[in-house]
């Protein structure tokens, strides 16, 4: 008898469980975006026409920039878009190895 109380509680004993506190635990799953406009953009663009004479090159090639500043109007104001340069240069081919003079280039 004294067997069976001792096993009594042992087996007792075995069965009491002790609570261990629980971790608290925040756990987020998810995706996030952000769209921004940006505040400044560089565009390059390069425009070239060969003309017999010098200004009707210029203005063929000025005539242009302003088209592509009027479409660019509807993105910015005009005073934040800005024309780097213009320039007229002798625009040659060559034929055989030799030069031969069509225009000026815009």
């Amino acid at each position: 008898m004294r067997y069976s109380y001792i096993l009594l509680c042992l087996f007792l004993a075995s069965c009491y469980a002790v609570d261990k506190p629980k971790e608290k635990i925040i756990r987020v799953t998810g995706e996030g975006k952000i769209r921004v406009k940006p505040d400044k953009v560089i565009l390059t663009i390069h425009i070239s026409f060969s003309k017999p004479a010098m200004v009707e090159a210029v203005k063929l090639t000025q005539a242009t920039v302003d088209s592509v500043i009027h479409i660019l109007e509807a993105f910015g104001g005009n005073d934040d878009i800005k024309t780097s340069s213009i320039s007229a240069n002798k625009d040659y081919s060559y034929e055989r190895s030799r030069p031969v003079f069509i225009g000026y280039a815009a």
